[in-house]
């Protein structure tokens, strides 16, 4: 279902008391089908999404329109006003049975629907179209439902993995899409997408800002209102905007800002490969996460498919994670091995953690030193789209958290908290320093030590080690040039 038109919805408009503001009216006003609102606190993106949508809900015939939410909670302000609109106008249209009481549904927990109904021909009532809230934490309700029109609500705290299922049902359809949310930290698939829509791209989408003061209802003297301006003062100006201007105003000195594209880097279609080699590449941190990056390379791309990214467990354990065989089916085809170049020697007393990890499971692995810059390069030219096919070399898997928090995509799994792997800034947001912070970067770490072991500093040559089973009968050569012992 296409949108209606705004003459359409402006008629349903008057007749439930809805006057848009200019910031409103201007994204009203949008002919594109998809369409990116980011809203600023208190700018009442949620009535201004319900009126973008109650109107359809008008038109006759069995047309299904969803809300979702990360859970079944976020969409009920949506649906709430949706519902007091349809209400308001069949009573304003002498139709108070508009929305029959037996056509809602609002448990206290789990999905909210309610259906309209029309008055038929000779009397009684010709039920229309309905509308069901969904939550993103149930995977087989993401999954069941064809939709002609759909608002993902707060979708900045939702997955793009949960943007591209939405996106799934409303192919079938041709039906619209309504994305509407607060910046989050201005990180992640959400801002990257605003980036796209504020200028033409392939996808038609269209992304607009409802700062607070958009919301003449809560603040009649708009830009100047005696609240937003106190706001203004007690906030630092990257505050303001994000969480006032609806402006994304990432965190200064992101090593990878102006390379990673949530949007780009991760794909659904990026799973394990039964029968194909698995590689590992690890970091055995201690101070902020053990990572483990499990990958294929297939038609010439790095495709890193799951991950383990933990905190306080040690190297038996982790193995042990990575070797269940029910939880980590892929455990039987790794092959090959990277790590982080301290794991590989003795720290103190302790035992090598790639020692454990021989002794254990057979699996030898390899690691040199790379140079801070000189790897931060190589993952560049990994991040970077081919010139040709648009396509980067570098793709992840949205299950691969630990990693993708450290890009800014996601927040960080071990405390649901944003951090990058950034340079030093002062306290004027300007960069400092030859190398980065030596933090949050584990799993960057961990897949740059591959990265260059397989592929070389230019990225183009792979070693020979990369197409060798490595286990603990590999040839001497392997023992003396990895843990000097004698040939």
């Amino acid at each position: 279902m296409k949108r209606l038109s705004l003459a359409k919805r402006q008629m349903v408009w008057e007749a439930v008391g809805y006057r848009p503001s200019a910031e409103q009216m201007l994204v009203h006003q949008s002919v594109a089908e998809w369409l990116l609102v980011a809203g600023g606190w208190s700018g009442g993106k949620s009535y201004f999404g319900a009126q973008e949508v109650m109107p359809h809900l008008l038109m006759p015939g069995e047309w299904k329109f969803h809300l979702v939410g990360k859970t079944y909670k976020e969409p009920r302000a949506e649906f709430e006003y949706i519902l007091a609109g349809l209400e308001k106008f069949g009573g304003e249209m002498g139709m108070p049975g508009l929305v029959p009481k037996s056509e809602v549904s609002m448990p206290k927990d789990g999905a909210w629907r309610l259906r309209v109904a029309h008055p038929a021909k000779g009397g009684g009532l010709v039920l229309g179209a309905s509308l069901d809230t969904v939550s993103a934490e149930d995977p087989l309700a993401i999954r069941a439902f064809t939709s002609d029109g759909a608002v993902l609500c707060e979708a900045a705290v939702l997955g793009v993995d949960v943007f591209e299922a939405v996106l799934g049902r409303l192919v079938r359809t041709g039906g619209f899409l309504l994305m509407s949310g607060s910046f989050e930290g201005s990180l992640g698939w959400y801002v990257d997408y605003f980036t796209m829509g504020q200028g033409p791209n392939e996808m038609g989408l269209e992304s607009y800002s409802l700062p607070s003061w958009s919301n003449l209802a809560k603040f009649p003297g708009g830009r100047q209102d005696p609240e937003i301006l106190k706001l203004e003062a007690a906030m630092s100006r990257e505050k303001f905007l994000e969480k006032c201007a609806a402006l994304p105003c990432p965190p200064q000195g992101a090593v990878f800002k102006d390379y990673f594209r949530a949007n780009m880097h991760i794909r659904l279609d990026v799973e394990y490969v039964p029968g194909q080699p698995v590689y590992l590449a690890v970091d055995p941190g201690t101070q902020f996460a053990y990572a483990v990056n499990a990958l294929q390379i297939l038609d010439g791309q790095v495709r890193v498919f799951d991950c383990i990214y933990e905190r306080d467990m040690v190297t038996d354990a982790i193995i042990d994670l990575v070797y269940d065989p029910i939880v980590h089916p892929w455990c039987r085809d790794i092959r090959y091995g990277v790590m982080d170049w301290a794991g590989l020697g003795r720290q103190g007393a302790q035992t090598p953690a790639a020692e454990t990890w021989r002794a254990k499971k057979g699996l030898v692995f390899t690691g040199n030193r790379v140079p801070i810059n000189d790897g931060i390069e190589v993952m560049k030219t990994f991040l970077r789209p081919n010139p040709i096919t648009g396509k980067p070399k570098l793709v992840f898997s949205p299950k691969c958290a630990g990693i993708l928090s450290e890009f800014g995509a996601v927040v960080n799994p071990l405390d649901k908290k944003s951090h990058v792997y950034k340079w030093g800034v002062d306290s004027e947001g300007v960069p400092y320093g030859t190398v980065p912070e030596n933090k949050w970067n584990d799993g960057i770490k961990a897949l740059t030590y591959f990265l260059v072991d397989h592929f070389g500093y230019t990225g183009e040559q792979m070693s020979q080690s990369s197409s060798v089973v490595l286990t603990s009968h590999s040839s001497k050569q392997y023992r003396r040039r990895f843990y000097g012992v004698p040939a």
